[in-house]
C-alpha cells in the first residue's frame, strides 16, 4: 500500500432500495447516434445530446417508480446533474469530455439538462505486483484483470499532473469498478451531501463491498 491508496476512492453506483424499488435510475441509450459514441475512444466535436432512456422500463412502470435521478448516476456510462458539471469543467482531467445528455424516464418525461462523462481515454495504473487478483492475470491476453483489492502505481501517477488525475478511468481490469476519483475531488462532492454514488477508499476496498449496506 502506498499514499495514492489513501488519496484515490473508487466511485461505485448507490444500490439503494426503498419498499423492495431501486432507489436511482439506471438507463441505457435511446437512439443510434448515442450508441455509436457514448463508448467510443473519440473526443466528439459537434453534434447533438446524447439521449438516455430507463432500463426495465417495463418493471418500472408496472411498480410506478421510475427513480430518482441522483447528482451522479452510474448504469450505462455515468450521467451527471449540473452542478457536477460545474465542478468538473473546471479541471483539466485527462481522457474526459462532458457532453449534453437528456434523460427519458419510464413515465416518459424528459429531463434536462443533464451531462454524460465520456472518457476517451483511459489508464493502467493498478499495481501488478501490490494488487491482490481473483485469478492469474496475463497481461498478453485481450482480457483484462480481475482484481479483487486495488493498489495504484505510484510510478505511473505521480509523474502526471493531479490536474489531469482528478478522476482515473481505470484500463485493463474487468468490471466495476473502473472510476477512481482523487480525495480532494470527493470532499467537494461529500460538502455537498452527493446522492446516486457510493466512494470506497482504495486502500479499504475490496471486490463486492459496493454490494453491501
Amino acid at each position: 500500500m502506498t499514499a495514492l491508496d489513501n488519496e484515490y476512492y473508487i466511485m461505485a453506483r448507490d444500490y439503494s432500495v426503498i419498499d423492495g424499488k431501486t432507489k436511482f435510475i439506471g438507463f441505457t441509450p435511446n437512439d443510434q447516434y448515442t450508441i455509436d459514441n457514448y463508448r467510443n475512444k473519440n473526443e466528439i466535436w459537434g453534434g447533438s445530446p446524447f439521449f438516455f432512456k430507463a432500463d426495465e422500463i417495463e418493471l418500472r412502470k408496472k411498480d410506478n417508480w421510475p427513480g430518482e435521478i441522483g447528482d451522479i448516476n452510474i448504469s450505462s456510462g455515468i450521467i451527471v446533474k449540473p452542478w457536477i458539471n460545474d465542478i468538473l469543467k473546471h479541471h483539466n482531467i485527462k481522457g474526459l469530455q462532458l457532453w449534453p445528455t437528456i434523460y427519458i424516464g419510464s413515465d416518459e418525461k424528459y429531463h434536462e439538462p443533464l451531462w454524460f462523462m465520456k472518457f476517451y481515454e483511459s489508464l493502467e495504473c493498478w499495481h501488478r505486483e501490490r494488487s491482490i487478483l481473483k485469478k492469474p492475470y496475463n497481461p498478453n491476453k485481450r482480457a483484462g484483470a480481475k482484481v479483487k483489492k486495488f493498489s495504484l502505481d505510484e510510478y505511473i501517477l505521480l509523474p502526471i499532473p493531479l490536474e489531469k488525475r482528478l478522476i482515473l478511468a481505470m484500463k485493463r481490469t474487468l468490471f466495476m469498478p473502473q472510476k477512481f476519483v482523487h480525495i480532494s475531488l470527493v470532499e467537494k462532492l461529500k460538502e455537498k451531501n452527493c446522492q446516486g454514488v457510493r466512494f470506497f477508499k482504495v486502500s479499504e476496498y475490496e471486490s463486492g463491498m459496493e454490494d453491501k449496506f
